[in-house]
């Protein structure tokens, strides 16, 4: 399942509690990923099973470019 937060200020606790009993692979922005693996990290300690990928940091991409970014969509 994909999941988007909308925005990259939606990862945190609250928006993600209602699937706290997943494991998680969060994507995060390209730019944004020391900020969310700490939030990570912060979560881990409060029962959610979370890994931040390092994926788009690692891509030709701008920065602040999303997992959409990278995606091609077919009808």
């Amino acid at each position: 399942m994909w999941l988007a937060t909308g925005s990259k200020t939606g990862f945190k606790k609250d928006s993600l509690e209602i699937i706290k009993d997943f494991k998680i692979i969060a994507y995060p922005d390209k730019t944004e990923y020391d900020k969310w693996n700490d939030t990570a990290k912060f979560l881990n300690t409060k029962g959610f099973q979370i890994e931040c990928s390092q994926l788009l940091e690692n891509i030709g991409i701008d920065n602040g470019g999303d997992l959409v970014n990278i995606c091609t969509f077919k009808d």
